[in-house]
């Protein structure tokens, strides 16, 4: 039976209660933020990815926030939060000499020419494509004074880690040892530290494929496995945009998982290579 100042001690309970479930999640048009992401930065498949919309939504209550309006209004006006969500969303395993025989034609490319050449990986993740380039070019003696290379990503942190240079030991599995021992330094958590002169070569900025609007600048371009993330239509749209990225004569170099659509400018060369006309 219920005394007197039992009465006065349950209502506290009864307040916290109704607190919860004023701050109980409701995510159900969620779709709403996976379309938004996709129209500003082409990334489609969202809504069949469990983990990353469950890794969303646990961030969301990390940061006080229990509906999908009140996560699309802060999409839409907070950048530093926009940022962070595409953190989340687009952290891809990468590594080094990932579809090698690519880049080794690549490298017989620029071998065989006296001119310099200006190449972009895009999106270059944690960096791994852009130093398997330059450790490549450096194991046949090629002078990396004529090589400028950049990678563009949308994700901060990958970038960063791009410019720490740091690798565990299974992103350098395909490496040799002689490779390991020449190209890295290891520390002592482990970890593999590219060497300061390829260092000094590589440089990383962060851009959105959908938001570039340079012309004619690279003479190679890279993109693999980004294709698979876009629809049909943003899919016509980052090939538009790379072709104009590319110089006259110069080279798009897919991912093998990568379906690209036939483009008047664009001629095969070899599986996976293309030159722009």
């Amino acid at each position: 039976m219920m005394g007197f100042f039992d009465i006065f001690k349950s209502k506290p309970l009864e307040q916290e209660r109704e607190v919860e479930q004023k701050t109980e999640s409701d995510f159900s048009h969620f779709e709403e933020v996976t379309e938004y992401l996709y129209t500003r930065s082409g990334i489609t498949d969202l809504g069949s990815r469990r983990v990353s919309i469950s890794k969303l939504k646990s961030f969301s209550k990390e940061e006080n926030i229990h509906t999908t309006e009140e996560f699309l209004s802060k999409l839409q006006r907070d950048s530093n939060f926009y940022q962070e969500v595409l953190n989340i969303v687009t952290v891809n395993e990468t590594y080094f000499l990932r579809e090698v025989k690519e880049l080794e034609w690549l490298v017989s490319l620029v071998k065989e020419s006296s001119r310099d050449f200006k190449i972009l990986s895009l999106p270059c993740s944690s960096g791994e494509e852009v130093y398997s380039i330059l450790i490549l070019l450096s194991e046949q003696d090629i002078d990396l004074s004529r090589v400028e290379i950049v990678g563009y990503d949308l994700n901060s942190k990958m970038l960063e880690d791009a410019k720490k240079a740091h690798y565990s030991e299974r992103s350098v599995s395909n490496l040799t040892p002689t490779q390991k021992q020449k190209y890295f330094m290891q520390n002592g958590d482990g970890t593999y530290e590219v060497v300061p002169q390829l260092k000094a070569r590589a440089r990383f900025e962060q851009n959105n494929i959908f938001e570039l609007q340079k012309k004619n600048e690279f003479d190679i371009l890279l993109s693999r496995n980004m294709f698979i993330y876009f629809d049909e239509a943003k899919r016509d749209k980052a090939t538009d945009i790379i072709v104009n990225l590319l110089k006259e004569g110069g080279y798009f170099i897919k991912g093998h998982a990568d379906t690209i659509y036939n483009h008047p400018k664009l001629e095969g060369v070899r599986y996976g290579v293309y030159r722009r006309v």
